[in-house]
C-alpha cells in the first residue's frame, strides 16, 4: 500500500549500471512518492523520466574544495534550493559524491538521512567522512559482510541502525526469439559467448578476462567476449577504455572482443550468453551476478567480498583469484565444456535470488525503514 512520505534519493552518477539499477527497480515498485538529484542528460534520467520520477538536474563532483571552493558554495546552494522545492520527508544517499554538503544541507533543514553503503566499508580516516556516516539514521548494506564492516567500525550505540538487504531484482522472461534475433545481430551463433557488464574502470579488472579469453582461444576454444558498458565520462575513464581496445588489438583479439557500449536490452543480451564474468578487485555485492542467475547463466567471480558471499550462498558460479587471468580461462573453459554443470549453476543461482532477492519484499522492508526514520525523526523534534 502507497504511503504519503516523499523520498527524495541522491546518486551522483548518470548512468544506469548496478547501483543505479537497484534503485531503478526499487523506484519501480515503490510504495512511496519519490524524487532524484543526479546529472542530467544521461540514461539514469531518461528511464527516471520513463517511471514517471520527476528529476533535479545536478552536476557533481566537478571540482575539489581547494581548486573552486565557489564550485561547492553553488553546489550547496543548489541542493538546498532542490530541498525547499521537493520537501522530503527522507533524503536517501544512494552512492558517494558531494556527500559532506549534500550530509549538512539535509541536517539544518531537519531532514533524516538514509545511506547506502554501496562499496566495501572501509572506516572513514577523517573527521568529516566520520560525521556524514554517523549522522545517517540508516545504513543499508547490500551484504552480510558490508554490515559486519560497518558495524566493527560504528559505536556500539549505532549498530541497531545499520541494515543488511541484498539489493532488489526483478526477474525478466526472455523468450527464445528474442535470444535468436541478439545471436543474429551480434553474428554468435557457433561460438561460446562469454559478457562482461558494468562500467569501464580500472577496478573491475576488465583486461584479466580479455587475457583469459585469449588464453582460451589458444587452447582452441571458440569463444567471443561481450563487453557491454561504457565508461562514467571522465578523462580516466575514457583512459582506460583505450587501454582495453589498445591491449586488445596487441594481443591479436579484435576478432573475440566486441564492445558493445550501454545498451537498453542488457538482459536479452545477457541470456544469449553462456557465462557471465566479473572480474572485479572489488565488489560489496555484484547485482550482475544476480542478473545472470535470475536468467540461469552461470558466472565466474573474483573471489572477493561480495561476490564471495552470494556466490557461495547460491552455488550459481565459480570463483578465481584477482587478477588470476590463466585461473579465470580455467573455469570459463570448464563452464563451456560441461553443460550440465552450467545448467546446475544455473539453476541454483536462479532459485537463490527468486528466494533473497524479491523486489516486493525489499520494498516493503525498505518502506518500513522510511516509516521508522520518520517516526523517530517526529519524535525527536516533538523531545526538543
Amino acid at each position: 500500500m502507497k504511503t504519503d512520505l516523499n523520498v527524495l534519493f541522491v546518486n551522483p552518477g548518470g548512468a544506469a549500471y548496478g547501483s543505479e539499477r537497484s534503485m531503478l527497480v526499487l523506484l519501480r515498485g515503490r510504495q512511496f512518492e519519490a524524487e532524484v538529484v543526479c546529472p542530467g542528460g544521461g540514461a539514469l534520467e531518461r528511464e527516471l523520466q520513463q517511471l514517471g520520477v520527476k528529476v533535479h538536474p545536478l552536476e557533481f563532483g566537478k571540482y575539489s574544495v581547494r581548486q573552486n571552493p565557489m564550485w561547492h558554495i553553488g553546489f550547496y546552494r543548489r541542493f538546498r534550493r532542490i530541498l525547499k522545492a521537493s520537501k522530503p520527508d527522507v533524503v536517501v544517499i544512494n552512492l558517494g559524491g558531494n556527500t559532506p554538503l549534500v550530509t549538512l544541507a539535509a541536517v539544518r533543514a531537519g531532514i533524516p538521512i538514509i545511506r547506502l553503503s554501496r562499496f566495501e566499508f572501509k572506516p572513514p580516516t577523517r573527521w568529516l567522512d566520520r560525521w556524514c556516516w554517523l549522522k545517517a539514521k540508516v545504513i543499508i548494506c547490500p551484504s552480510e559482510l558490508v554490515r559486519q564492516q560497518v558495524v566493527s567500525w560504528a559505536p556500539r550505540h549505532f549498530h541497531s541502525r545499520v541494515h543488511h538487504l541484498y539489493d532488489p531484482h526483478v526477474h525478466v522472461d526472455i523468450s527464445g526469439s528474442q535470444k535468436e534475433i541478439i545471436k543474429n545481430e551480434l553474428k554468435l551463433h557457433g561460438v561460446k559467448t562469454i559478457g562482461y557488464v558494468g562500467r569501464l574502470h580500472p577496478k573491475k579488472r576488465i583486461e584479466t578476462l580479455i587475457r583469459a579469453v585469449v588464453e582460451i582461444r589458444s587452447r582452441g576454444g571458440n569463444v567471443r567476449l561481450l563487453v557491454i558498458g561504457g565508461h562514467d565520462g571522465s578523462a580516466a575513464g575514457a583512459a582506460y577504455e583505450r587501454q582495453l581496445r589498445d591491449s586488445t588489438t596487441e594481443l591479436a583479439a579484435n576478432d573475440a572482443v566486441q564492445f558493445l557500449g550501454y545498451r537498453n536490452d542488457v538482459p536479452v543480451v545477457m541470456a544469449a550468453c553462456d557465462v557471465i564474468v566479473l572480474p572485479s578487485e572489488t565488489e560489496s555485492l555484484g547485482m550482475v551476478l544476480l542478473e545472470a542467475w535470475s536468467l540461469k547463466v552461470p558466472t565466474v567471480a573474483s573471489d572477493v567480498a561480495g561476490c564471495r558471499e552470494v556466490t557461495l550462498a547460491s552455488g550459481g558460479g565459480l570463483l578465481c583469484p584477482v587478477g588470476d587471468h590463466r585461473a579465470m580461462a580455467e573455469l570459463i573453459w570448464d563452464l563451456i565444456m560441461r553443460p550440465e554443470l552450467s545448467r546446475k549453476l544455473g539453476e541454483s543461482g536462479q532459485a537463490w535470488v527468486k528466494a533473497n532477492c524479491d523486489s516486493r519484499v525489499y520494498g516493503g522492508r525498505f518502506s518500513t525503514l522510511l516509516d521508522s526514520v520518520r517516526k523517530h525523526s517526529r519524535s525527536d523534534s516533538h523531545a526538543n
